[in-house]
């Protein structure tokens, strides 16, 4: 429980106190679980305290496979390293290259050998555009029920930076939890499987950037055309998040 809460200090405790690290606990290893929910720092500890990187529960699996699926790329350069199976199979008969190729983890395709241009990992990679059409902006804040003056569009340089900020409000403030899905948790746990559609707008004389996240569409994840998804029949469980361009800081955040 310590290794999939992410209690470094905990973790480090329980193996003080004896804890046996290679140890089958709720049907996985504590590292299976760290590398599940992506605690890098207790994956790192476990694995220097002498936890099997190939360790698995008879029924589960070892933790390369998931670090992949939820696309954990530190935490699969650390397997890696410490000798992880590149052909270890998932509970669903995956290996950790057919999980991340699944995602669209281009990253963790080319650490696990594959080849990041193959055009099915690219199809399932997610997207992150500026919406640049002032109309289809206010289309899409008008339906959101955000008020603006005026419609202004950001760098699209800058749009990596407001990641950071999101997590950082999700894992401190998030208090929606109506349901397994929209926990804090499992929503950091499928963060990198969020397309992502930007633009801005002023009110009161303030800028404000608004991120329209998607789920990504294993069926086919082609990015819209200068629009935003939710507006024009894309549905799926999203999260609007209204940024203060100034600080990058999340004012207002929906998920629906």
């Amino acid at each position: 429980v310590a290794a999939r809460e992410g209690d470094k200090e905990l973790v480090a405790l329980l193996i003080a106190k004896g804890a046996e690290v290679n140890a089958v606990f709720g049907g996985d290893t504590a590292l299976s679980d760290a590398a599940y929910y992506g605690h890098t720092e207790v994956v790192e500890l476990l694995l220097t305290k002498g936890a099997d990187a190939n360790g698995m529960a008879p029924a589960g699996s070892s933790p390369l496979p998931w670090a992949a699926y939820f696309g954990h790329t530190q935490i699969v350069k650390l397997l890696l390293a410490r000798g992880a199976d590149v052909d270890a199979k998932n509970a669903d008969g995956k290996t950790a290259l057919e999980c991340a190729s699944g995602a669209g983890f281009v990253d963790i395709v080319a650490l696990l050998g594959g080849s990041p241009d193959d055009p099915s990992v690219i199809r399932n990679e997610a997207y992150r555009i500026l919406v640049m059409d002032h109309q289809a902006t206010e289309r899409f804040l008008q339906a959101a029920d955000i008020e603006f003056d005026t419609i202004w569009i950001p760098q699209k340089s800058d749009l990596t930076e407001y990641d950071s900020s999101l997590k950082a409000y999700i894992q401190k403030d998030w208090s929606i939890e109506s349901d397994m899905y929209t926990t804090a948790k499992n929503l950091l746990l499928r963060f990198r499987r969020y397309n992502r559609e930007y633009s801005g707008f002023v009110k009161d004389r303030v800028r404000y950037v608004v991120c329209n996240m998607v789920p990504v569409n294993e069926a086919g994840n082609e990015p819209p055309q200068n629009r935003f998804s939710m507006v024009f029949g894309r549905g799926g469980q999203t999260l609007k998040v209204v940024f203060k361009a100034a600080s990058k800081n999340v004012e207002r955040i929906e998920y629906n």
